[in-house]
């Protein structure tokens, strides 16, 4: 047969030479991925059982978890042994319902990642991506782990966020009013467990108003607008307005970091994707056809933006770029709308996986020594008086039966020049002085707030210490104790 009559064929099968090449490259990028994929779940899974910190916040979010397990208030005035997250509490309420510990917090975040990549999937086919290729999407989001901080799986929020508020942006300029509802109530729930999020609501109204009218941008805002406000009284009232102080008064009074801000976000960004961000904005025809797109990657980029140059903030606040990133080859190509665009995007993908196909992941996985070594520390933090001042891992006292004592991150949440809750540091520095932790343990003298004019370094842990893996570095090195152990408490 002739490459005519092999034409004749497949057209005969509504077929032609060009979705045969959007077929072959979409399974080429599929291919490329499926390694990428792999080696992401083997770290997942090999980290989900790890009894300790793999990021320093880990635990602290356990400790908001047990809080509401035990009935206990998480937006209540900051203490000794408790200062609130400035995040809302949808994560932290879920992990309390289904198992406070660290493979659950951790399984649940990676369930969410898939969710997450789902939407992707979703969103790639309505774009009129076929389904290798749209499948190859999601294995971006798999090549963006490292970039992120490898937070797709910990004991944090944001795996949560960034699923439910991809279904909403899928959604949101789907055509229906079923669509428009969903994508509403997607990102009402987002913004329980970020509330930044709700800055994405912006490009979705806009987008209905411009397309459908008023009527159907009223709906996108009874569905979003109306339960998030809701949801933020209900809080505001339960916690007698403390709830707004740490989920808006607090990060306002942060500063920036410049150098994060611009051009450091926007870089990170690029250099997560290179090859696909480039060739999608090398056909800058999508941000006119497909203006919908357009609003939501330039929401993110700001937002992001944002996030990674507020004063803490760290890669993985860049996942909802990341994600948007993702969807840009498919939504390049639907703007030019033939079958040698979506061949064209799916051999960038292929190109993109096959230049991350070679990344080591091995460093952020902990060893089974270092498991052995954080249960021998629990043991060890047994033996000590209590309460343990030890902020930088807080639920290894709870593992200890120990009372415990604050987050560090949330203590340096609170200490900036004109904070709502400034003058509790004062007080943290007073109850060192006075004696209420008898013991501390910690990496070393550079806690601050006058710690070693009242402790003073008793001996060095008898358990190698155990660094994080991602995050701040963090490395339990010695104990110290109360200069004078007659003080009041």
């Amino acid at each position: 047969m002739n490459l005519r009559g092999i034409g004749d064929w497949l057209a005969a099968r509504g077929w032609s030479w060009g979705t045969v090449a959007e077929a072959l490259a979409g399974l080429l990028a599929l291919g490329m991925a499926y390694p990428v994929v792999g080696r992401v779940y083997a770290v997942i899974e090999k980290r989900r059982d790890f009894p300790g910190d793999i990021e320093w916040m880990e635990g602290a979010t356990l400790v908001t978890a047990q809080r509401l397990v035990e009935g206990l208030p998480i937006y209540g005035e900051p203490a000794a042994d408790y200062i609130p997250f400035i995040y809302p509490p949808g994560f932290a309420w879920l992990v309390s319902k289904l198992g406070v510990d660290y493979a659950t917090g951790r399984t649940l975040s990676a369930v969410c990642i898939v969710v997450a990549a789902a939407a992707l999937v979703y969103g790639a086919r309505r774009l009129g991506t076929g389904w290798f290729a749209a499948f190859a999407t999601a294995g971006l989001l798999a090549a963006t782990y490292d970039d992120t901080g490898t937070f797709f799986d910990l004991v944090r929020t944001d795996s949560l966020a960034l699923a439910l508020l991809g279904w909403s942006l899928v959604l949101g300029d789907g055509p229906t009013r079923a669509h428009t509802v969903a994508s509403g109530l997607c990102l009402a729930l987002a913004f329980t467990t970020k509330q930044h999020v709700a800055l994405f609501g912006l490009p979705i109204g806009l987008w209905h108003w411009r397309v459908h009218g008023w009527r159907r941008a009223g709906t996108f805002a009874l569905a979003s607008a109306v339960p998030a406000l809701l949801f933020s009284g209900a809080m505001i009232v339960a916690t007698e307005g403390r709830y707004f102080t740490w989920i808006a008064r607090l990060a306002s009074s942060h500063g920036m970091v410049i150098d994060r801000l611009v051009p450091g976000a926007q870089v990170e960004c690029w250099s997560a994707l290179p090859w696909t961000t480039t060739a999608a904005l090398a056909l800058p025809l999508w941000m006119v056809r497909k203006r919908y797109w357009t609003g939501v990657s330039i929401t993110a980029l700001l937002v992001v933006s944002l996030m990674r140059g507020h004063t803490g903030g760290y890669l993985n606040v860049l996942m909802p770029l990341l994600w948007v990133q993702c969807l840009l080859p498919s939504v390049a190509a639907a703007a030019i709308g033939t079958p040698l665009a979506r061949t064209g995007a799916s051999l960038f993908v292929a190109l993109q996986m096959w230049a991350v196909s070679e990344e080591d992941l091995g460093r952020f996985v902990p060893s089974p020594a270092e498991a052995e070594r954080v249960e021998a520390l629990v043991e060890e933090l047994r033996a000590l008086p209590d309460p343990i001042l030890i902020p930088h891992a807080p639920w290894y006292a709870h593992l200890a039966g120990k009372k415990g004592s604050f987050a560090l991150i949330t203590l340096w949440d609170i200490d900036h020049k004109g904070g709502a809750y400034r003058s509790f540091v004062d007080h943290v520095e007073g109850e060192m002085a006075r004696g209420y932790w008898l013991t501390a343990v910690v990496p070393d003298d550079k806690l601050g707030h006058d710690f070693t004019e009242h402790f003073r370094k008793a001996h060095t842990l008898k358990t190698r210490p155990v660094p994080t893996k991602t995050g701040w570095p963090i490395r339990l090195r010695s104990v110290w104790t109360f200069r004078e152990s007659g003080a009041a408490r």
